[in-house]
């Protein structure tokens, strides 16, 4: 027979004597196993020990040995020792834990920031092509957005009947040429009725593998903490729901900021801060989405949001954060417009405390 030893195998915390994990092959029909050595101090000394026990636990055969026999000295039965090798031998099986890595895709990313600027003017004779659009809106419902409540939806306005009466919405004369211009128009919509979409929300939660107790119990209470949304419109009458949100949010932020003294709170806000806070992600994800593929956008946000809402049939709840013209200029041209110094923006550990080494693009 052969003996070897393998190596001390890893503790999470500190214990009070090792294992020692003994594998002797019998030959010739004899069965294999391991067996564990629970406590350093049931162990004979090596230095102290036979030849033929120094071997066992060396890895050096003994010549004096054929077949190294049991051991009496481990205190274990035959029995004990086959159970234990079953055991490991099916941890052994087991798939090897991997690590997960992102991709650096880094350098990807910066090329796609650099090239995006705010386009003025659009080519209209040059159409999208066909999975183009439906693809940079695909990644664009990836953005994170509140308890994943994804509280906004958005309309792709590509017909000529449609830009014309979104045109009519829009405010100054350039909004408007590119509106009538633009192969399509994305107008992102926030909605103030949040909590109307929660049973949805809990089952896109259970269906991702939360406790289910959470979710019922506590998951309804944080969205409506933090995002007032309960859309009080009472029927056609929009005003009404309004000073109700605005009645519940000043009686939400007088109870928290009292309460602010004592634990940590959220911060209160409007429904509609909430909704159009969260609807930006996605809005800048699609902007991201369209440079990468070769798009050129226009950002603009003015425009008669309930002008918007009647042309394109969207309810009272709905606001309008921003809307956003895609398609090809008239020329590729480098348009980037400049920005602050970094030492104006990024802070170190506190406020005016310059984080060093951030270039300016």
């Amino acid at each position: 027979g052969e003996s070897s030893c393998s190596k001390k195998q890893p503790r999470s915390k500190p214990q009070s004597g090792f294992t020692r994990i003994l594998r002797v092959n019998f030959q010739e029909g004899q069965m294999s196993f391991v067996s564990k050595c629970a406590s350093f101090s049931k162990l004979p000394n090596p230095a102290h020990s036979t030849r033929g026990h120094h071997a066992q636990f060396c890895g050096r055969p003994s010549p004096s040995m054929s077949a190294p026999p049991p051991s009496p000295m481990l205190g274990l039965s035959r029995n004990r020792l086959l159970s234990i090798s079953r055991r490991l031998q099916g941890e052994n099986q087991r798939a090897p834990r991997t690590t997960c890595t992102i991709p650096d895709d880094s350098e990807a990313f910066e090329r796609v920031v650099k090239s995006r600027y705010t386009n003025k003017v659009f080519d209209k004779t040059h159409a999208i092509p066909d999975g183009v659009l439906e693809k940079c809106l695909a990644l664009c419902a990836r953005a994170p957005t509140g308890f994943n409540t994804q509280p906004y939806v958005a309309i792709i306005v590509d017909d000529d009947k449609t830009k014309e009466a979104l045109s009519k919405c829009m405010l100054g004369a350039g909004n408007i040429s590119r509106v009538l211009d633009a192969p399509a128009t994305v107008v992102f919509a926030a909605d103030n009725n949040c909590m109307r979409d929660v049973p949805k929300v809990m089952d896109v939660w259970l269906k991702d593998g939360a406790p289910k107790a959470f979710v019922q119990k506590e998951l309804p209470l944080y969205i409506a903490l933090f995002s007032n949304g309960f859309g009080y419109t009472f029927g056609k009458i929009p005003f009404l729901g309004s000073l109700f949100n605005l009645i519940a949010f000043i009686v939400r932020k007088i109870a928290l900021s009292i309460a602010s003294f004592f634990v940590p709170v959220p911060t209160p806000s409007t429904a509609e801060t909430w909704s159009m806070k969260n609807s930006i992600f996605p809005a800048a994800f699609f902007l991201l989405a369209a440079s990468a593929a070769g798009l050129a956008t226009a950002t603009m946000e003015g425009h008669d949001s309930r002008r918007v809402r009647s042309a394109l049939n969207l309810p009272a709840n709905y606001s309008i954060p921003c809307v956003i013209s895609v398609g090809y200029p008239p020329e590729q041209v480098d348009r980037r417009t400049s920005r602050f110094p970094t030492q104006e923006l990024f802070f170190h550990n506190t406020y005016g405390q310059v984080f060093p080494g951030v270039p300016t693009y």
